[in-house]
C-alpha cells in the first residue's frame, strides 16, 4: 500500500479499499509507505496464519477512529522497517456506528494478539484516549517507540511484555497497563530489557497483586506513591524512588488513587496480609510520606536500602504492621521521630535507633564509629531529620560505638553514603554499647502524643 496526499494505491491481493479504508481480508505480509491525511487500516481475517504489517515510512492520520484497527485476526505483527520513521495519529473524537460502542479507543487497537518489532521508529499521537491497546496479548520485541496519549499509553489486557527497545510514554493516566481481572494467571507486565521513560499520573509502578524487580535501573523521578503492590519482591537492580507520599507501599486491593483526579484515595486494605522481601540490589527512597510502608511483614536477606523519609511526625521512614526481619544487607533510614520504627528483634543483624536532640538540617552528617575510629556509617541525609535507624553487619553485640552529628568528610558520597576519606568530627552525641538487637539512643517526647517510639 502506498499513500500519497489524499489517496492510496494497492498492489497484490487480500485487501479491499472503500473511501480510503483498507480492509485486510487474508493473512500475509503487507508493506505500507507514504503519507495520507485521513485513512484507516482494518484487519479482518478468518485465517489461522499471521498478518504482518510492515510500516516502511508511514505518516497516517485517521480523524474519526483508530488508524490501525485489528478487528479479527489469529495474530498480527507490526514491523517497523529498518531506518524508517513512522507516525500514526487520531482525532479528538471517534465516530461509532453503534452509539453504545466503546471501542476501538486507541491509535493502534487490536482485539487479538499483537506483536511490535523491528528497528525503525514509531511515533503515536493519541488525541482521543489511548495510544496502543491489545485486548489480548501485547508483545513489544524491539523498536524505537514514542507514545503521547491523553489517557493510557500502552495496554495489553492478558499481558504486556517488553523484550527490548527504546520506549517513551507520555500519558494522562497510566503509562503501561495490563488489566485482565478474570484470570489470575494473566493481567501482568514483564519488562526484560530496554530503555523505558514514562511520564504519567499517580503511582510510579503499581500492581494489584505482585510486583517483582530482578535487575536493571529503575528511576521514579516523581510520583504520588512510588512503588505500590500487595506483594513486593526486589531481588536486584538499582531502584531510585521519589514520591510525595509513600515511597514503597505494600497494600492490597484495587488501586483508585486518581479518582476524580485526586491522588491518595486508595481502596487498599490494611489487613496485614501484604509483604515485601529484599534479596539484593540498591534501593534509594526519598518520600514525603512513609519511606517504606508495608501492611504486613518485611524480610531482608541482602542488598542496600537508603531512605530519606518524611519531615512530619505523622509518618515514618519505616512503617510496618507485621515483622521486619533483617538477616543480611545494609539499611539506613532517616526521617522524623514521631513515628520512627526500626527492624524487629527477630533480626540476626543488630540495629541502632537514634533520636537526635533536635531537628538536623539536610546534609548534616551522622557518623558512627567504634572505639578505634573504624567507620560503621558516615551518612548525610538529603532532608531535615530527627531520627536515624541503621542496621548493619558492622554492628556487633558488646561493642561500644561513638555517635557524632555534623562535621565533614573528604570521602566520596554516593546517595549520601560516604566512603574513604577522612571524617572531621562535629558534635559528639552519645557513646553506646550494643546490648540487644535494637539499641535505642536518645529520646523523643514531642510530635505524636509524646510517644518516644512508635513500637
Amino acid at each position: 500500500m502506498t499513500f500519497s496526499g489524499d489517496s492510496m494505491k494497492t498492489e497484490g491481493n487480500g485487501v479491499s479499499v472503500v473511501d480510503n479504508v483498507v480492509t485486510i481480508l487474508s493473512a500475509g505480509t503487507y508493506v505500507i509507505s507514504g503519507a495520507i491525511a485521513d485513512a484507516q487500516i482494518i484487519v479482518y481475517t478468518e485465517d489461522k496464519n499471521t498478518v504482518r504489517l510492515i510500516l516502511n515510512g508511514v505518516d497516517m492520520t485517521c480523524s474519526t477512529s483508530a488508524p490501525i484497527y485489528v478487528l479479527k485476526s489469529e495474530k498480527t505483527v507490526i514491523t517497523l522497517a529498518d531506518g524508517t520513521k513512522n507516525t500514526l495519529k487520531d482525532g479528538s473524537s471517534y465516530t461509532y456506528s453503534d452509539p453504545k460502542a466503546e471501542e476501538p479507543d486507541a491509535v493502534i487497537f487490536s482485539k487479538s494478539d499483537l506483536t511490535i518489532n523491528g528497528s525503525g521508529s514509531l511515533n503515536v499521537k493519541a488525541n482521543f484516549k489511548n495510544g496502543i491497546t491489545s485486548k489480548d496479548e501485547l508483545r513489544i520485541v524491539s523498536g524505537n517507540i514514542s507514545v503521547d496519549a491523553v489517557n493510557n499509553g500502552i495496554i495489553g489486557r492478558d499481558f504486556l511484555t517488553v523484550k527490548d527497545g527504546n520506549i517513551t510514554v507520555n500519558a494522562g493516566d497510566d503509562g503501561f497497563k495490563s488489566s485482565n481481572d478474570a484470570d489470575a494467571a494473566k493481567g501482568f507486565i514483564l519488562i526484560e530489557a530496554g530503555t523505558i521513560n514514562i511520564t504519567a499520573g499517580d503511582d510510579g509502578m503499581h500492581s494489584d497483586a505482585t510486583l517483582d524487580i530482578y535487575a536493571g535501573e529503575v528511576t521514579i523521578a516523581k510520583s504520588y506513591e512510588g512503588i505500590e503492590s500487595a506483594v513486593i519482591n526486589i531481588h536486584g537492580g538499582d531502584v531510585n524512588v521519589k514520591s510525595s507520599d509513600d515511597g514503597i507501599n505494600g497494600a492490597g486491593g484495587t488501586d483508585s488513587s486518581s479518582v476524580n483526579g485526586r491522588p491518595g484515595q486508595n481502596d487498599f486494605a490494611s489487613s496485614g496480609d501484604c509483604s515485601m522481601s529484599i534479596n539484593g540490589g540498591t534501593i534509594v527512597v526519598d518520600s514525603g510520606g512513609d519511606g517504606i510502608d508495608i501492611n504486613g511483614s518485611v524480610t531482608m536477606t541482602d542488598g542496600k536500602i537508603i531512605v530519606n523519609g518524611p519531615t512530619d511526625n505523622g509518618n515514618g521512614a519505616l512503617d510496618y504492621t507485621g515483622s521486619f526481619t533483617v538477616t543480611g544487607g545494609f539499611l539506613v533510614a532517616a526521617g522524623s521521630a514521631g513515628m520512627a520504627e526500626a527492624p524487629d528483634t527477630n533480626s540476626s543483624l543488630y540495629a541502632l535507633n537514634i533520636n537526635l536532640p533536635s531537628d538536623q538540617q539536610a546534609g548534616t552528617i551522622i557518623r558512627i564509629e567504634n572505639a578505634d575510629g573504624k567507620e560503621v556509617l558516615t551518612f548525610a541525609p538529603t532532608k531535615m531529620f530527627r531520627n536515624l535507624v541503621v542496621c548493619s553487619s558492622e554492628l556487633t553485640k558488646g561493642t561500644t560505638y561513638k555517635i557524632y552529628y555534623g562535621g565533614s568528610s573528604s570521602g566520596t558520597s554516593v546517595n549520601g553514603l560516604y566512603s574513604g576519606g577522612t571524617y572531621t568530627p562535629g558534635t559528639r552525641y552519645e557513646e553506646v554499647a550494643i546490648s540487644e538487637k535494637v539499641t535505642r539512643v536518645g529520646s523523643y517526647s514531642g510530635g505524636m502524643g509524646g510517644r518516644a517510639f512508635k513500637r
